[in-house]
């Protein structure tokens, strides 16, 4: 299986009129718009138990938390952090209908890659029923989630934090230039993150601390993504970088609820007299898969931390 694929994101930039020079403030203005509408557009689909409209609506609100957060001096923070929680409740919604969906189809894809001798009784099939029934569970929920008037509210907000956005003085500097600080200081925390990571030893805080940078990288992919149409390639660079190691680490992280379900469902198996040798050699496999990522890892965070250098430069 491979780690992470580039990819580049799913809007266009920001760019200000010709002749313009755009404000901070309108160009974070103009980011969390389009991530609103998204929101907004993807609603139906989220209902019906669309899994990508699932992931896509987590991203745009993770997009529209994450800004609020970089860019946080330009805005009121009265305003501002309310609906942030808020968009944090939405995420968590969401998120068990998109872990089963993506565990689901990581076990099947261990399973079509291995020999036909070493599938031994119907694995595909019990991955298939009991990741499915709570992959189904988890959608009525987040479909209940959405009906919920918290969820109502929290669009209305949204759109009312447009309608009439709370600036601060800071929102009519230049967006270059404030644009510029906000996004190397989103990329220092990756840093500061990492550091405090590497000098844990292998365990269960280790793995929280990449965590932590995982989370640090996905804010830092966000500013430098909302940024490109004042900030140009190397804003661009950034953003991809931060991407592929968010994505390396996030599919390290994975790999543990992965593995956990693997020996529970193993004794699932085995209880219910069929033989789970099977399940034993997926394990491995995934075992063998996450040490490989990590192994990726310094590799990475290096490519990030030298494309946040080239945005100072």
């Amino acid at each position: 299986m491979t780690a992470t694929k580039q990819r580049r994101p799913h809007h266009r930039p920001v760019k200000p009129a010709k002749g313009a020079t755009p404000t901070a403030g309108a160009v974070s203005l103009s980011y969390i718009r389009r991530e609103v509408d998204m929101l907004v557009n993807l609603d139906p689909l989220v209902r019906q138990g669309d899994d990508k409209a699932v992931h896509r609506t987590r991203v745009a609100a993770r997009r529209i938390r994450s800004a609020l957060s970089t860019f946080g001096p330009l805005f009121d923070p009265a305003v501002t952090a309310p609906l942030r929680a808020e968009l944090q409740w939405l995420g968590g919604v969401l998120a068990s209908a998109r872990e089963s969906g993506v565990l689901r189809e990581k076990l099947l894809a261990h399973v079509r890659a291995l020999p036909p001798e070493l599938v031994i009784g119907p694995v595909a099939a019990r991955i298939t029923s009991e990741l499915g029934q709570r992959g189904a569970e988890a959608v009525r929920e987040a479909g209940e989630g959405l009906d919920d008037q918290r969820h109502v509210r929290l669009i209305e907000a949204l759109s009312a934090f447009l309608a009439a956005p709370p600036l601060t003085a800071k929102a009519d500097q230049a967006a270059a230039r404030l644009s510029r600080k906000r996004v190397l200081g989103a990329a220092a925390r990756v840093d500061r993150l990492a550091v405090l990571a590497d000098d844990l030893p292998e365990g269960p805080y280790r793995e929280e601390a990449l965590h932590d940078v995982r989370k640090a990288a996905k804010r830092s992919r966000y500013a430098a993504e909302a940024t490109v149409g004042v900030l140009g390639e190397p804003a661009r660079a950034l953003s991809e970088q931060m991407a592929l190691l968010q994505e390396l680490l996030g599919d390290h992280l994975d790999s543990v609820p992965a593995q956990q379900e693997l020996l529970e469902m193993a004794s699932r198996a085995h209880l219910g007299g069929e033989n789970a040798i099977t399940y034993g050699v997926i394990l491995g496999i995934e075992r063998a898969h996450a040490a490989a990522l990590i192994a990726q890892y310094p590799a990475r965070l290096q490519a990030a931390q030298a494309a946040a250098a080239q945005l100072n430069s």
